[in-house]
């Protein structure tokens, strides 16, 4: 159940399933109804400090009478994923490779001394004797050097956009795959999800969802799994 519904909501339907109400819950664990709420939802950034969220997780799990430290172990993994949305860094601005400036100096040297033997030798012509031209050869210049290429363009992220609350999981793949992000979605609220890897995503309310891949909107199945591509989303 852990591992299909995460951890809030596996604590909520462990305690419905026993017919608990939170006031009962609070009373017993000592544990305030709101902070309860919180845990239920996901809501981790609501309590007071991550001790207390590891010390209320671990007596609220005694209390369902589940195994404490399967649910603590879920959490520190929960700390280092949820909200791994990897946001596309953005790139920066391509600037072409400026040659270096020693090679301008040099040349820029070596044609001033052509220059300079060209006039001495025109002078000296000139007090001896009939004008003689000589070709100079230009200095030879370096060849531009070819701008590298681009880095590829980065995947644009998948959005989703709760038009009502509803409870999402997202894991990397498939329904076993490395959880990415769990709770539940408020509404308003955009989840920003990378699209390096298809995501497999559970709705508790599909229809309450809106998706769009970059700034293109997307059709969201009328299914509560589904798996999204960089193409879009499809059921599963």
């Amino acid at each position: 159940m852990l591992e299909t519904l995460g951890i809030g909501p596996s604590l909520r339907e462990a305690r419905i399933r026993r017919g608990v109400g939170l006031d009962r819950v609070e009373a017993a664990t000592r544990i305030r109804t709101r902070y309860l709420e919180a845990i239920e939802d996901d809501r981790w950034e609501e309590l007071p400090a991550e001790a207390y969220a590891k010390g209320f997780l671990r007596t609220y799990a005694s209390y369902l009478e589940l195994d404490p430290q399967q649910y603590l172990t879920a959490f520190r993994e929960n700390r280092r994923e949820v909200e791994e949305r990897i946001a596309p860094v953005a790139e920066r601005a391509y600037e072409p490779r400026r040659p270096r400036a020693p090679l301008f100096v040099g040349l820029a040297l070596g044609l001033a001394a052509v220059l300079a033997v060209a006039a001495w030798r025109l002078d000296s012509d000139e007090e001896t004797g009939p004008a003689r031209t000589e070709p100079v050869s230009a200095p030879r210049t370096q060849p531009a050097a070819k701008p590298a290429a681009p880095p590829p363009a980065r995947a644009r992220p998948l959005l989703l956009t709760a038009r009502d609350d509803s409870w999402v999981a997202v894991r990397f793949r498939n329904a076993k795959g490395k959880l990415v992000w769990a709770g539940t979605l408020r509404r308003g609220r955009t989840l920003k999800l990378g699209l390096a890897k298809p995501l497999w995503i559970r709705a508790g309310k599909p229809t309450a969802l809106a998706a769009a891949v970059g700034r293109r909107a997307i059709a969201v199945p009328d299914a509560t799994t589904f798996v999204a591509t960089a193409k879009g989303l499809r059921a599963v």
